[in-house]
């Protein structure tokens, strides 16, 4: 019984008082789990990003970045100018390797609208992926050549095309390659709709490739790694965080644009609704709460307020009031600026390009310039000389095989791609200056000096060193002698003194 009236007294117990301070305290949640930092972002990200299924997907996401596409470009750049001017090397004491240099020669100029420049612009993207592989296609030639086979095209097979699970079939216990799987779901047509025809000639869902008909041209590929690694893996972390950045840099300049939102309501008004948030102005102010977060992020253009003024005849201030304060916080111990900069640089380096630098105000001594030149130059030409290598060991080789041409190691022609930078003439003219004395007068030398110069003529094969230097110009004038001794028809020990002494032959 008495526990009956002890329940009885409880329940009517008065509710209690909003005078307290607990009472008056907020009942919301007011702590926040914080907002991801972001590093922890990008570490989320990476192993998904970059996983064998995902990591080609990434890297054409990569490539819309204006520091990742501007180094991509500009090896890429360098690679086919490289190739633009190649030249076909030969063994010049042998006729059989003579032979060998124009069948190859008309090889080159005679593929299936290819060139070898748009070859090794395709085989520039293993700077991206890791691999460039192509598929080699011959045929029969033409005109002297009909009875051999000739090489038809290089068909670059995109590897974003291979099949994801098993991109290449690897036997003999992880030491042979012996096909690679190129999936049927390539087999569109410009409608996005699929060949059955052609695909239901592959049940198993992928296209088998024989090695044999494979020319791999890899990046940083190794024997345990013979697909080669990617520059993009090692620039991710410097693209991620540089594009949150970004991205957070925009928020901030959107910020300054349009301003904070600040509502002023009663005070009356916000201690109603902070003691009972489910009373008619604790509705109210969450609603004008949400309504001013839509605003400040734009998915609301207005918001509608009371006119009630703070004095009875309805003047003076406004009770309900709206302001945009700019942000003015400036006491931050960062820079998004110059991290983005420094992620920039840090992507440039993961090239060798970080020359690309100067291009963006930098600035920098010109010994730095030429030092960082040189270490691009240094990293392209790797490229370079992969894709030389996969001709040179590969492809050319298989072509005199098919024809059963029987060559020795020194016969076999090669190509050899040119200059980056050529040399300019005003360098040239300095060497050649120096050491014409030294240099024989024979056609060979005569020939390579006009090459340099682009001039469209060649010495005559067997011409004597006497004929040489008959055909060369002969300046009366002392002062039109332009260089050392063998540069003129006249030229004596006495010029090629003076010429040694010039300020512009010692730079």
């Amino acid at each position: 019984m008495a526990k009956n009236n002890k329940r009885r007294s409880v329940g009517k117990r008065k509710p209690p008082s909003n005078n307290t301070t607990e009472s008056r305290s907020s009942k919301k949640q007011m702590s926040t789990a914080a907002i991801e930092t972001v590093k922890s972002i990008v570490n989320i990200l990476k192993p998904y990003e970059l996983s064998q299924t995902q990591r080609l997907r990434t890297y054409q996401a990569m490539m819309l970045d204006d520091a990742v596409g501007a180094a991509f470009s500009a090896n890429s750049v360098l690679i086919e100018k490289a190739f633009s001017n190649y030249s076909v090397s030969f063994n010049e004491n042998s006729e059989t390797s003579k032979q060998a240099a124009d069948f190859l020669s008309w090889n080159l100029a005679n593929m299936n609208g290819q060139t070898v420049r748009s070859i090794a612009r395709s085989a520039a993207e293993f700077k991206r992926d890791g691999l460039a592989p192509f598929e080699k296609m011959f045929r029969k030639g033409a005109g002297i050549w009909k009875d051999f086979w000739t090489i038809d095209k290089l068909s670059y097979i995109h590897p974003l095309t291979l099949d994801q699970k098993t991109p290449f079939t690897v036997v003999d216990g992880g030491r042979t390659v012996i096909e690679a799987r190129q999936s049927t779901q390539a087999l569109r047509n410009s409608s996005d709709m699929f060949s059955a025809a052609e695909v239901g000639k592959y049940p198993k869902g992928y296209i088998p490739i024989p090695r044999k008909k494979l020319a791999f041209m890899t990046y940083s590929a190794t024997d345990a790694q013979p697909f080669g690694s990617s520059p993009f893996d090692s620039c991710y972390t410097a693209w991620r965080e540089k594009v949150l950045l970004q991205d957070y840099t925009l928020v901030g300049v959107t910020k300054d644009f349009s301003g904070t939102p600040v509502l002023y309501l009663p005070e009356s008004i916000l201690a109603e609704a902070s003691s009972d948030p489910s009373s008619p102005s604790g509705v109210m102010v969450e609603q004008l709460k949400a309504n001013m977060a839509n605003m400040h992020t734009g998915d609301q253009n207005y918001t509608i307020l009371p006119s009630d003024t703070l004095s009875e005849n309805g003047s003076g201030a406004k009770a309900f009031e709206i302001k945009f304060l700019g942000v003015e916080g400036g006491g931050k111990a960062f820079n998004t600026t110059e991290i983005i900069e420094q992620r920039k640089k840090a992507i440039y380096n993961a090239f060798g390009a970080a020359n690309l630098l100067a291009g963006d105000g930098s600035g920098g001594s010109y010994n730095l310039m030429e030092g960082q030149n040189t270490i691009h130059a240094h990293y392209v030409e790797r490229d370079i000389s992969v894709i030389e290598e996969t001709w040179n060991t590969d492809i050319i080789p298989q072509l005199f095989r098919l024809n059963e041409w029987g060559l020795s190691l020194e016969d076999f022609p090669k190509i050899v791609a040119g200059d980056i930078e050529p040399v300019s003439l005003d360098e040239a003219g300095k060497f050649f200056n120096r050491v014409m004395r030294s240099l024989p007068a024979v056609p060979e030398v005569v020939n390579h000096l006009l090459e340099l110069q682009k001039i469209p003529y060649k010495i005559p094969a067997g011409t004597s060193p006497k004929d040489i230097r008959e055909m060369l110009f002969d300046f009366q004038e002392e002062s039109k002698v332009g260089g050392g001794e063998g540069s003129s028809g006249t030229g004596g020990s006495q010029n090629g003194g003076q010429s040694d002494n010039n300020s512009e032959n010692t730079a």
